[in-house]
């Protein structure tokens, strides 16, 4: 599900553009948590992760909330959640039942557990 790098390819096919003649404007690999609590019984909450390239944290956030929109609205239409996105964004394990509380969500650059060893 995570890939070793923060480091990410541009962002919906985009080119990297070059600042000078050494760096690279590079996308990072960040993690969106939303706070969640279920439909009825507000004593069960949680937190659903989102994870892919932005450019910064706004835009993580602003990509998540996105990939969740188009997810609600192929499951509302009977259809499976799109797994395809263009710009690595992507809602697996919806829960109808379960609200995402987006004005508690925070997005911060991605860190590999396993890099931490």
């Amino acid at each position: 599900m995570f890939k070793s790098s923060s480091a990410c390819r541009p962002h919906n096919g985009e080119m990297l553009r070059v600042v000078n003649a050494v760096a690279r404007d590079v996308m990072r690999r960040y993690e969106v948590d939303v706070p969640i609590h279920h439909a009825t019984d507000q004593d069960r909450r949680g937190h659903h992760v989102f994870n892919g390239c932005a450019a910064g944290p706004g835009e993580a956030l602003a990509a998540a909330h996105s990939a969740y929109d188009r997810a609600v609205q192929y499951v509302s239409a009977g259809l499976p959640a799109p797994d395809d996105a263009s710009n690595g964004w992507a809602a697996r394990g919806l829960r109808s039942d379960w609200v995402l509380d987006w004005h508690k969500a925070t997005a911060k650059a991605w860190v590999n557990p396993n890099s931490l060893m």
